[in-house]
């Protein structure tokens, strides 16, 4: 019935609806019962009713919805107006009277409009589903509408729209006793030029206003400025549930543009904040920004939705960022704090973020939110931060990305970003020809570029690719504390290439494995990079020069400096490569160097891991493979360190017992907290990415793990001696407190 039945390029995904249990969607669930419970008014709609037509029941139904509307605005309330199948426009009313009306059906409160029910003739007129017994509010007023596969067709060559509604369902300073349930919007076509702030909501407008819109459907609407499908703002907190967005255009805010824009330049109001509940984004367009839904100064809750290839098409030029096209295929965010939990982000594409663009001053947080497909042909696949934004991610997984730039998963510039439990599988990032020339610009990050101070927790980059930096390519501070880095492939940096750190570049506790790089197969540094290293692992990572770290050959201004403490880098005999040790510093103390390393407390011997990883043949992980057989894949390990006392095994989630210990055992710096390490511990911090944590490796004494706790045995051989007071007064008066 509309282009989206003929659009085969990504196949609907239908979302089940969810009740989401918050003060604002449990008012409409109570409203909703009183409504059912306790209102006696029911008013009719049938286009096929043949009695009275005044609304009494369904023989006697309006046959046109506006005079529903108008007996319901003047009757005593609540109300529900029940519409049977068929299509319905606004500029329809009795008696027929040309040029009558606004050509826009208005929503009014306590009146709840509900469409899909079967109406009359049918053996049971009450039976109700929407999606059998469709229910259309048309903006094609003539009814010459053509059907197109490409929304965009919309605007650009579809004239024949000028005589639809500008807006067919608004809703002006209601509360959330203002309902739509279940209906189709479509063929809404706003032309007009603003003379202040831009406007538009060719589907739906909802101004001061916080109506209450279930199971709806806007498709099929193009807006010149702003919002295709809706547009929200006057500080209007409205609430969607089970809403489809599909198929509709505007320059910015292609499904939804969500702002605290007044039609006047002269009035100001706070931001509009509209919670959105399983919401489905599909094949929406924006010229500029925002493909599927563009927020402004606003603070949106979006819960279970799903943003699936929409785009945004256009050119566009901002700040510090030169021409390219626009941002936010999914979601465009500037000046607001938008939270998300449970979104999927699929297959969008746009120049600055594919999944999400963020900008200026925006504070957004994502929770257990997945990109996966998404595409930017300048910065960030999956996602975009940009201009001081705070970013907060908690277990969101970025997969396949891809970006021809920057961030094949995230790109942030200087921003506060914190990610935490966060994953990063198959994005790349792939070089960017520079305008005007035959040159290439390396593309940096397959997982993530980033400036400024992020900080990650517990994060894995696994098999991500770029030029630079095939997990993380940095140009900030970021630090780093319980990350994994497997499997990463780039020319410089298979896990992570550094330029022109500031004060200092922090990793702690992570573990890098299986990456491969012409240079630094853990890490790549250059200009001036600076990076301080505890209980870090780096295992099997491949290069031919500085397999887990390397600095720049040809740089003549390296001033790089590398601090490595109670770290275990079992990676050959070419580890370390300093092509500048004269002008660079690389300490390394308390670590196991395979080949060796000047430096006190260092030691040169297997380090035992539980199950280190190897390259296999991919149509076999059973079989080796050689790390420089195109068909090989790296299949990751357990670098856990065996231990006779205990080593925690993350598989069965238990303590085992192994025949070794490792050497690397309480081997660490005597001076180091041993933070939470699991008791017998030594007294001592292990070596390795697990040292300091609650699964480091448990201490051997020789004999049978002590299962008593006595009083003054800090180590834990169940004995109270020199030993123990050695680690004291190795301590004495210092002092771990957290700081802030």
């Amino acid at each position: 019935m509309d282009w989206l039945k003929q659009n085969q390029r990504c196949k609907k995904r239908k979302t089940k609806y969810v009740l989401h249990l918050k003060i604002r969607l449990s008012i409409v669930l109570l409203w909703s019962l009183s409504v059912s419970t306790y209102a006696n008014q029911i008013i009719y709609i049938d286009d096929d009713a043949v009695g009275l037509n005044n609304g009494s029941s369904w023989q006697n139904a309006y046959t046109f919805l506006q005079d529903a509307l108008a007996d319901a605005e003047t009757s005593k309330k609540p109300i529900e107006i029940r519409v049977a199948q068929g299509v319905y426009k606004p500029n329809q009313r009795m008696p027929q009277t040309p040029g009558h009306g606004d050509n826009t059906f208005t929503l009014v409160n306590e009146v709840t409009v509900k469409g899909g029910y079967a109406g009359f003739g049918e053996p049971d007129p009450n039976t109700r589903d929407i999606e059998t017994c469709e229910t259309i509010l048309s903006g094609d007023l003539n009814g010459d509408d053509i059907v197109v596969n490409d929304p965009c067709d919309m605007l650009l060559v579809q004239t024949n729209r000028g005589d639809n509604s500008s807006v067919v369902v608004r809703a002006y300073n209601t509360d959330a006793t203002a309902v739509l349930d279940g209906f189709i919007i479509t063929g809404g076509y706003f032309m007009e030029l603003a003379t202040g702030p831009p406007n538009g909501g060719a589907g739906m407008h909802i101004y001061q206003g916080s109506p209450t819109i279930l199971n709806c459907t806007f498709t099929g609407n193009a807006a010149r400025q702003i919002g295709g499908g809706l547009l929200i703002r006057g500080g209007s907190n409205p609430t969607l549930v089970n809403c489809t967005f599909t198929g509709n255009y505007a320059e910015s805010g292609g499904g939804i543009y969500n702002s605290s824009i007044m039609p006047s330049p002269w009035i100001r109001s706070e931001g509009s904040h509209p919670m959105l509940v399983s919401c489905t984004f599909d094949n929406n367009y924006a010229h500029k920004n925002g493909g599927g839904m563009y927020n402004s100064k606003s603070n949106p809750t979006l819960t279970d939705c799903t943003f699936r290839c929409n785009q945004v098409t256009g050119p566009y030029s901002g700040s510090g960022r030169g021409p390219h096209t626009g941002g936010g295929g999914g979601i465009y965010n500037s000046n607001g704090s938008p939270e998300l939990t449970n979104c999927l982000f699929s297959e969008n594409s746009a120049g600055d973020g594919g999944g999400i663009c963020s900008v200026a001053d925006s504070n957004v947080t994502l929770t257990n939110s997945t990109f996966n497909g998404n595409s930017a042909s300048v910065r960030g696949g999956g996602l975009s931060n940009w201009e001081d934004n705070n970013l907060t991610l908690t277990n969101c997984r970025f997969i396949i990305n891809t970006v021809t730039g920057w961030g094949g998963g995230i790109a942030n510039d200087s921003s506060n970003v914190t990610l935490v439990n966060c994953v990063f599988s198959g994005n790349k990032a792939h070089d960017l020809s520079i305008p005007g020339t035959s040159d290439m610009t390396p593309g940096h990050g397959g997982g993530m570029s980033t400036g400024g101070n992020p900080t990650l927790i517990n994060c894995t980059f696994l098999e991500n690719w770029a030029s630079q930096g095939g997990g993380i390519s940095n140009g900030g501070d970021p630090i780093l504390i319980g990350c994994t880095f497997s499997g990463n492939l780039a020319q410089n940096g298979g896990g992570m290439s550094n330029y022109g750190s500031g004060p200092e570049l922090s990793i702690a506790n992570c573990t890098f494995s299986g990456n491969s790089a012409e240079l630094g197969g853990g890490i790549f540094y250059s200009f001036n990079a600076r990076m301080k290293m505890s209980n870090c692992t780096f295992a099997d990572n491949l290069a031919p020069d500085g397999t887990a770290i390397a600095g720049e050959p040809t740089e003549p201004s390296l001033l790089g400096y590398i601090e490595l403490t109670n770290c275990i880098l079992w990676d050959g005999d070419n580890a370390i490569f300093d092509p500048r040790p004269d002008s660079s510093t690389t300490v390394i103390t308390y670590s196991d160097v395979q080949g060796g390393w000047p430096g006190e407390g260092n030691i040169n011997a297997d380090p035992c891991f539980a199950d280190p990883g190897y390259w296999a043949d991919a149509d076999d992980p059973n079989v080796v493979a050689e790390p420089n057989d195109p068909n090989a894949v790296w299949i990751d390990g357990d670098y856990h360190l065996k231990s006779q006392a205990g080593r925690w095994d993350p598989v069965s989630q238990s303590w085992v017992q192994d025949d070794v210990t490792s050497p690397c055992i309480d081997a660490g710096d005597p001076n180091s907290p041993i933070g939470p390490e699991p008791f017998p511990n030594g007294g001592i911090i292990n070596m390795g990415a697990y040292g300091g944590t609650v699964e480091a490796s448990k201490s051997y004494f020789g004999k049978p793990v002590c299962e008593t706790i006595i009083a003054g045995d800090i180590n834990g051989d169940c004995k109270v001696n020199f030993a123990d007071l050695m680690i004291l007064m190795n301590h004495w008066l210092e002092d771990y407190t957290p700081q802030d």
